[in-house]
């Protein structure tokens, strides 16, 4: 098992995904893996081969394509995509299955998102 970070961005390869999935909707092109709430930066990827996935309950109404309390997954169908981030350095991703992991932390007896 792989496993690629990008600040709060944890992207750990996996054999296959759910069978249920739906795809997420890009935002002006892009797939947003995560969006700063205080800074509006986001973790994204342009590649036009690559698709990010939910749950069909988590897609509905309502439901932000870039606050990822909930399980999201990621192919990439080619040699491999880059995440950016207007804060980090470009990373490499190679070609397979994802599962997109948000970093925690322990805030006063809750537990939450990180935010950037």
């Amino acid at each position: 098992m792989k496993l690629y970070r990008q600040g709060d961005i944890l992207l750990q390869e996996v054999s296959s995904l759910p069978v249920d999935l739906v795809a997420i909707p890009r935002a002006d092109g892009k797939i947003v893996l995560a969006k700063g709430e205080a800074t509006g930066h986001a973790h994204t990827i342009s590649d036009a081969e690559c698709v990010l996935f939910a749950q069909p309950a988590e897609t509905g109404a309502g439901t932000s394509t870039h606050n990822l309390a909930r399980t999201t997954w990621l192919t990439i169908r080619k040699a491999f995509a880059m995440l950016d981030h207007e804060e980090h350095d470009a990373l490499i991703i190679p070609c397979g299955q994802y599962r997109v992991i948000r970093q925690r932390e322990f805030d006063r007896n809750m537990i939450r998102m990180v935010a950037d």
